[in-house]
């Protein structure tokens, strides 16, 4: 199992989509712990997990909440979890 996570680059607007392998879409809802409150939730991760989606080199960036955004996890049965604006989970 595994998902695609959107992420917001606050600043600019732009969304891209990591790969995250391990994300599952249990009804217990663990997977997306470390996208919202975990090590994921930080900027300096986001940014790499960002600019890792279109190869680019790794940025610098200081740990923060504010600068990227976790819009959405899109689980590979279909399942769609909202993350940073916590609106549950859609089918």
């Amino acid at each position: 199992m595994g998902a695609w996570i959107e992420l917001r680059k606050n600043e600019t607007g732009e969304i891209r989509r990591h790969r995250d392998d391990y994300f599952e879409s249990s009804p217990d809802r663990e997977s997306d712990y470390i996208w919202t409150e975990g090590n994921y939730a930080c900027d300096c991760n986001r940014a790499l997990f960002f600019a890792r989606a279109h190869n680019e080199p790794d940025p610098d960036v200081e740990c923060g909440d504010a600068a990227y955004a976790a819009i959405r996890a899109i689980c590979d049965d279909g399942t769609i979890i909202m993350l940073d604006d916590d609106s549950g989970s859609e089918t």
